[in-house]
């Protein structure tokens, strides 16, 4: 299928790095390397949407047979752990009660882990996911996992909660998605989401924030207009402490109102305006890192970007002169993208100091730093850059 739009997408790249999470160096999938990628805002929910054609549909397909998943699995490692226990505190203040006999379904359970441990609460718990991690989650917790996607006659009994985390921003159809989710739903049932903050990628003008995978986008303020448009009462969207993503929930309200977000002619500029605005600072950014980096270069020095970074540099066209690096043993030896170098961990880092380093994940940047520093002995002296800072308008000023 391709969306017709109604107006031109605000963002387009004729080809743009087909990201689907981190791959073995040998991987001989039949995946693209680069396909066309481009934003508008969806009329219909007022929400920033990615344009899917069917070269990129069938693309997708095919990564997720492959079990694609874009990060570390929740609770593999510091990081991941933390950011499952984020969402289960915010899933259990969102509840208001306890978990005990109660029904959890979550949609694109991964591995399993996230379920596991609301089952540990006394959750009763299902888990959905097409993929082959699923079988995963089935032998090492005794899940019931059905790896089918959700449909409106696939269970006979409602849930007290759905959730899911890092998979709303995947779903292609949207609002029967919505509709689905709330028919499965008891009345006042808890619909609870974490999703990528796209404020957070505004405001860093964060390419490694855009793939083909994230069809939709949202804002604090979209996600609760989408929540409150589609029946669930109380919308709310907190971002989370690091501020790159967002908790967003609602409760079922069988007496709401349901009605189209793109109605609200007001909405719907505010959206395309401040998609248009990303999309300009974006374009100058690119050409202003792309000259930083390619100055750096020129003058012989080497270059590590550590966490991502990886659409940039091939945007950019310098991918092969740049080493990865990463602290989570999940990516270590592994590529971001076919062709590029494999990822080094931080003691390689160390042991090849490079002329700067490029830290890409500017909401992990003092966390980073501190470790590269204090922990694993890196020199003050190594110049340190956020790439977001290094790709500002003001990077050329004098201090």
């Amino acid at each position: 299928m391709t969306v017709q739009l109604k107006h031109s997408p605000a963002l387009a790249f004729q080809e743009f790095p087909f990201f689907v999470g981190v791959r073995d160096p040998k991987d001989g999938a039949k995946l693209p390397s680069h396909l066309p990628f481009s934003l508008y805002v969806d009329p219909a929910t007022a929400t920033v949407r990615a344009t899917i054609t069917e070269n990129i549909n069938a693309a997708l397909e095919l990564a997720y047979e492959l079990g694609s998943m874009l990060s570390t699995p929740l609770g593999q490692g510091a990081l991941a752990s933390d950011r499952m226990m984020e969402f289960i505190t915010g899933l259990e203040t969102a509840f208001h009660h306890n978990m005990t006999g109660k029904r959890f379904l979550e949609i694109g359970c991964g591995q399993g882990k996230l379920l596991n441990e609301l089952k540990k609460r006394g959750a009763l718990i299902t888990g959905l996911e097409i993929g082959p991690q699923g079988e995963e989650a089935v032998a090492k917790y005794g899940i019931e996992v059905v790896s089918k996607p959700l449909r409106p006659d696939l269970f006979s009994e409602p849930f007290d909660c759905i959730l899911s985390y890092g998979t709303l921003e995947h779903i292609v159809e949207l609002e029967e998605f919505l509709e689905t989710c709330r028919n499965t739903l008891v009345d006042g049932g808890l619909f609870f989401h974490s999703v990528p903050n796209l404020e957070s990628t505004y405001s860093q003008f964060a390419v490694d924030d855009l793939c083909h995978e994230h069809v939709s986008y949202f804002t604090p303020e979209s996600a609760r207009r989408l929540f409150d448009a589609n029946g669930f009462s109380d919308s709310q969207a907190v971002p989370t402490k690091a501020g790159n993503e967002l908790h967003v929930w609602g409760y079922r309200d069988v007496a709401a109102q349901l009605s189209q977000p793109g109605n609200n002619e007001q909405a719907l500029e505010k959206e395309e305006l401040a998609l248009q605005n990303f999309a300009n600072g974006l374009n100058a950014r690119l050409e202003n890192g792309k000259r930083e980096i390619q100055g750096m270069l020129d003058c012989g020095e080497t270059i590590g970007f550590y966490a991502g970074g990886y659409a940039f540099a091939e945007l950019c066209g310098f991918s092969d002169k740049i080493q990865f690096y990463d602290g989570d043993p999940e990516k270590q030896g592994k590529i971001w993208l076919q062709g590029l170098s494999p990822i080094r961990s931080p003691a390689d880092l160390v042991a090849n100091l490079p002329d700067h380093v490029v830290i890409c994940r500017e909401h992990y940047s003092a966390a980073i730093r501190q470790n590269l520093i204090f922990e694993l002995g890196v020199p003050e002296s190594v110049q340190f850059h956020e790439l977001a800072t290094l790709c500002s308008q003001d990077s050329h000023d004098p201090q």
